[in-house]
């Protein structure tokens, strides 16, 4: 029987303050909600400090190619690059920004511009594969991205055809490879804003639609994920109601997130094959 691996796969978001520490630190330090937004050294962080999640394979990505590859090939140092057995996969956490309208990959932050600022957090909303939205899923199957992501491929390296994503001395994966490294019990947990809140227009959650694609249990959560720093501890996540206030109790854990009941929501394939 195989190995079981859980991945804690990080969205691409560059610290915007590149090398002024302080910088960043008073930003973290503001008493001002919003004033800082974490960036992926931030996500990496979180991921870090959780006890529940330790022994997770940690990995960065900016796009969906990536994140299919770290399912497909090892992320960690024992297995970097090597094709995963099937059903090998229970867990994925998806640590990111989101909103109603989908969950990004890749982004950039604009930090505050004054003391009482807010910082901005922007998706990659033009590059199709940043970002996982309706829109992205109610024009693409699994056969679609899979032309997407290898025409990409061939345009930015005409010499270069595969059948898609990494290789490994000549393995070539398909997005169906991908897929089968999910054990029959996987599930993946989005832990990013208001992913899981159903937009009105359509009465749907972008979490279904990853269900159905990706043919597992889908889960994230209907608020706002804030994240406050606090000095010598870490930082620590809450789950915040714009009306209501703070649900359950601040944690330096992320996982801890998902007792949350009242804002924790689950979306099962409605077809799997």
């Amino acid at each position: 029987m195989s190995e079981l691996v859980t991945l804690s796969i990080i969205a691409d978001f560059p610290n915007p303050y590149g090398r002024d520490v302080k910088k960043k630190h008073a930003a973290m330090l503001s008493r001002t909600d919003g004033h800082w937004a974490p960036d992926t050294d931030d996500f990496e962080k979180v991921a870090g400090q959780s006890a529940t999640a330790k022994g997770s394979e940690l990995v960065t990505v900016r796009n969906l190619r990536a994140f299919l590859d770290s399912l497909a090939f090892g992320q960690s140092p024992k297995n970097k690059n090597k094709r995963r057995p099937k059903r090998s996969v229970s867990r994925v956490d998806l640590i990111s920004h989101g909103s109603v309208d989908g969950v990004a990959l890749a982004g950039t932050i604009e930090p505050a511009k004054t003391d009482l600022g807010l910082a901005d957090v922007w998706f990659n909303i033009g590059i199709p594969d940043q970002i996982l939205d309706l829109k992205f899923f109610s024009k693409n199957s699994l056969h679609d991205i899979e032309k997407l992501l290898k025409k990409k491929e061939t345009e930015e390296d005409p010499q270069t055809i595969t059948t898609f994503g990494a290789t490994e001395k000549g393995v070539q994966v398909d997005i169906q490879d991908c897929l089968q490294c999910f054990t029959e019990n996987a599930k993946i947990v989005c832990y990013a804003c208001h992913a899981a809140q159903k937009q009105s227009k359509f009465d749907i959650s972008i979490l279904q639609d990853m269900a159905d694609l990706f043919e597992i249990e889908v889960a994230g959560f209907t608020d706002l994920i804030q994240y406050t720093y606090n000095e010598g501890k870490g930082i620590s996540l809450s789950i915040i109601d714009d009306k209501l206030g703070q649900h359950g109790k601040s944690t330096f854990d992320y996982r801890d997130l998902d007792s949350v009941t009242d804002v924790f929501r689950s979306f099962k394939p409605k077809v799997r094959k």
